[in-house]
């Protein structure tokens, strides 16, 4: 069994604080992705929880045992970097057991565990090769697999995608998430790729500013976001600001500036300001017929994103609202210039206390 605890975790640099008491558990076989913007703290975060850096206050537990105050070596993790760490002098059958010689093992154990990964990793037939003959993402699979040469139950991951091509990320990210998993290991992945974070992930945190704002699995950090910041950091939303006009035993009612929505969202007092959020994938859209229903607007903009068409709607109070429609389900039917109607489920209209720092200080991702 391999769990995490993290309390209070401090980092500090002079007045500057990297990491602000961050505190979370990771439990057995979980694997963990930490996003946030630039500068949130989130590599500050992993190297002090694996030793590379010294936090300057908190604990961390592995199993319940305090770790804060041993070094990186005695930790008992393995540690995949974003750049490729691997020893050009050596093939790639030395680069994974050299972690197990170092450590002493004889070499028939040190020569089973490694057949067993190059097996799980699918490089078998390279392992005599050496790093600089290899593609980028075969070096990765390597720096892994020496990662967890020494019988670690526990692997950190930072960015250990970011070097790599578009199509080689897309394609690792699901065989890094088929080693842990048939491994059974607990993961800790640092990416800036949410999409990335997103496809591997069994739960995701949110930092900004040296804190986590938010922990919770993708789809419910995509679908029902419980911060005003998640709803822009992660994805896209557009932003309505209003006021909440009535308040029934199913829906609430909400005013912004002559448009009328209902939400599901419970919780909310009549006359209370609030903030709308709204995702361009659950908005439908129609072309105007006489007034029709929902809310009237004419199209500004169209951009082609492969799959789907995401749309600019310039509504009549001169607000921006995105739109993106797959294809197959009609995307490709509107034109800039077109008079349309937009409608969203109540469900869908996410509502949320205005801030009081205002809402675009509160969406600021520094």
């Amino acid at each position: 069994m391999t769990t995490v605890k993290v309390e209070n975790l401090t980092k500090k640099y002079g007045e500057i604080v990297a990491l602000d008491k961050v505190s979370f558990e990771i439990k057995d076989k979980e694997y963990l992705a930490i996003i946030g913007p630039s500068g949130c703290g989130k590599t500050t975060l992993i190297k002090c929880m694996s030793g590379i850096q010294s936090p300057t206050g908190g604990d961390i537990y592995f199993d319940g045992k305090p770790v804060k105050d041993l070094p990186l070596e005695e930790r008992g993790i393995g540690y995949v970097f974003q750049e490729i760490a691997l020893f050009p002098h050596m093939n790639v059958w030395d680069n994974v057991t050299y972690g197990p010689r170092v450590k002493g093992w004889p070499g028939d154990r040190a020569a089973k565990v490694a057949r067993e990964l190059f097996e799980l990793i699918r490089l078998s037939v390279r392992e005599r090769e050496y790093p600089s003959s290899l593609s980028g993402g075969a070096r990765q699979k390597i720096g892994i697999a020496r990662a967890l040469a020494s019988g670690s139950d526990l692997l950190f991951l930072d960015e250990p995608l970011g070097s790599l091509d578009a199509k080689v990320r897309t394609e690792l990210r699901y065989e890094i998430q088929n080693i842990i998993r048939d491994l059974g290991l607990t993961a800790v992945h640092i990416t800036h790729d949410q999409e990335e974070a997103m496809s591997v992930a069994d739960r995701i945190a949110v930092m900004k500013a040296g804190r986590i704002v938010e922990i919770d699995e993708p789809s419910k950090l995509y679908s029902n976001p419980e911060t005003l910041f998640v709803s822009n950091f992660v994805g896209e939303a557009n932003f309505l600001e209003g006021i909440v006009t009535k308040v029934t035993d199913d829906t609430c009612l909400v005013e912004s500036q002559g448009l009328s929505l209902s939400s599901t969202e419970k919780s909310k007092r009549e006359g209370e300001k609030i903030v709308v959020a709204i995702r361009p994938d659950f908005v439908s859209m129609e072309k105007r017929v006489n007034n029709g229903e929902g809310f009237a607007g004419y199209i500004e903009n169209q951009d082609f994103e492969g799959s789907t068409i995401r749309y600019e709607v310039v509504l009549k109070d001169h607000r921006l609202f995105t739109i993106r429609l797959p294809q197959i389900l009609g995307g490709l039917a509107f034109n800039i210039g077109d008079e349309v109607n937009l409608s969203v489920k109540p469900e869908h209209v996410l509502i949320y206390p205005y801030p009081e720092v205002g809402v675009q200080k509160e969406l600021a991702l520094a």
